[in-house]
């Protein structure tokens, strides 16, 4: 129902494509998305470089959907938003997490079907720890 208030799955397509993105995100034309390409919509979104970031950057710090994923084992004191999402056998959480007044993006995909969940929540916070200072 989104991409269809965007326009339809070509619209969201082109829209990536004129963004710079390689990936085509429309879920009904095949829904390729890939890590890098997340990692560059949540830099956009966080420097609301586009028009609706904003609404995307409120919506996804409020959803609950990742609590068992990327906020699993985050510290309280960052602020996170991301965007789950599982299709046959994958499984992805990608994110923002905002420390003081930097932002980061993190990506983790699996092929772990629901059973990544896990997995992806400890990758989360093995990267926030890794690389967010």
């Amino acid at each position: 129902p989104l991409q269809n208030l965007a326009g339809g799955g070509q619209k969201v397509n082109d829209w990536a494509k004129s963004m710079g993105y390689k990936n085509q995100p429309a879920r009904s034309l095949g829904n390729n998305a890939n890590a890098i390409d997340m990692c560059k919509l949540w830099r956009d979104v966080c420097r609301n470089n586009f028009k609706g970031a904003d609404v995307i950057f409120r919506i996804s710090s409020s959803c609950q959907t990742s609590a068992s994923r990327s906020r699993k084992y985050m510290p309280s004191s960052v602020y996170v938003g991301s965007k789950t999402g599982t299709w046959l056998k994958s499984n992805h959480d990608c994110g923002w997490v905002q420390k003081g007044t930097n932002f980061y993006a993190i990506a983790v995909f699996t092929e772990l079907g629901s059973a990544g969940s896990d997995y992806i929540a400890n990758m989360w916070r093995g990267l926030f720890n890794e690389y967010v200072k």
